[in-house]
């Protein structure tokens, strides 16, 4: 489940922190995929493959953007942006590879699922 950025939802669980040279592993992880996420959303040639809308809740929204890695888009890199205000401002989360689209469903008043 992916928490809203208004910290209304609880997150899920991060895996355990492995320590490596005196950083945290998955701090940098986070960061690298932060940032990944950010170029995807940021590019003139991201498309949005799909958007969920909390019922009710209509500022309460989560789009998934890909971009193609090479010529026949066998490859994409993808992205969500989590908003709990109509997108005035976001959440990026960065997204495994993926063949096809991610479905993004409503899961409760505050939250969604991506599967």
């Amino acid at each position: 489940m992916v928490s809203l950025p208004d910290g209304s939802a609880s997150p899920t669980p991060s895996p355990p922190l492995v320590t490596h040279s005196g950083r945290t592993h998955h701090a940098v992880q986070a960061a690298q995929g932060k940032a990944a996420a950010l170029a995807v959303i940021s590019s003139p040639r991201a498309r949005v493959d799909g958007v969920s809308v909390i019922p009710g809740q209509p500022q309460r929204r989560i789009a998934e953007w890909y971009m193609c890695r090479d010529s026949t888009c066998t490859q994409r890199r993808n992205a969500l942006t989590v908003t709990g205000n109509g997108f005035a401002d976001a959440h990026v989360v960065d997204l495994p590879p993926h063949t096809s689209t991610w479905s993004l469903e409503p899961a409760g008043p505050d939250h969604f699922a991506v599967a």
